[in-house]
């Protein structure tokens, strides 16, 4: 599908920002509104670095505004989130091409579809296959970095877990089963899943970025080691 067929009108992206932070004003700050904004944000930047055109930039936006829309970690629903953007969208006159790779986008973005198993992005091409790598990058890289260190502890202190037992080792190579049952440490998040994130990125412009982030997480991790030790 060609991203450059979809067309919807000029204020879909405002009235999709509102609906979705509406949406989201109950989840805990690790995936608030503001996460999606920074995602909406670093995702529109990653496009025009990328070199995607103005309708496929729009797309981007709106697939980032969208892609945690009833997130399976809340919902407990994979398929949730997807099918209520793809309404969404179709809603409010968005063009059926769009919504069906909005829909595709919000479907693959997710760590765990890379765990084993295909992915719905897996049959895209061209600009189509730059907006879901665009966006599920922009995704990640905030998921690390200072703010993704954040966003580990928010969302670990949410859910009651454990901030670190060193009698809990990190699983490593987790299938998408193992993932999706959760972790009982926020430290163990980092090597089960943040510190393979660059090297999973992308595009050029998502590894550039993935960099810094992934060496300010690795920087957090030995002074908070060292610190437990009480070497510092």
């Amino acid at each position: 599908m060609a991203a450059s067929a979809a067309v919807a009108d000029a204020t879909i992206a405002s009235k999709c920002a509102a609906f979705v932070r509406e949406e989201l004003s109950a989840n805990d700050s690790s995936h608030d509104w503001f996460h999606i904004d920074r995602v909406r944000n670093t995702a529109v930047a990653l496009a025009k670095a990328e070199g995607l055109d103005a309708s496929a930039q729009a797309t981007v936006e709106l697939a980032a505004l969208l892609h945690d829309l009833k997130d399976w970690k809340y919902s407990g629903d994979e398929d949730a989130g997807p099918l209520a953007a793809e309404a969404w969208l179709v809603e409010h006159g968005a063009d059926a091409s769009l919504a069906a790779l909005v829909k595709t986008v919000v479907a693959s973005v997710g760590f765990k579809t890379e765990l084993g198993g295909s992915s719905p992005a897996d049959a895209l091409s061209g600009a189509d296959r730059t907006i879901f790598e665009v966006v599920q990058d922009a995704d990640r890289l905030d998921a690390i970095g200072a703010v993704g260190i954040a966003r580990c502890f928010t969302f670990g202190g949410a859910h009651d877990r454990t901030i670190y037992d060193p009698a809990i080792k990190p699983r490593i190579g987790l299938s998408k089963e193992e993932y999706k049952l959760g972790n009982p440490t926020s430290l163990n998040h980092f090597y089960e899943k943040l510190l393979t994130l660059k090297d999973r990125m992308k595009t050029p412009s998502g590894r550039a970025m993935a960099d810094a982030r992934h060496r300010h997480m690795e920087l957090f991790l030995e002074q908070f080691l060292a610190e437990c030790k009480g070497e510092r």
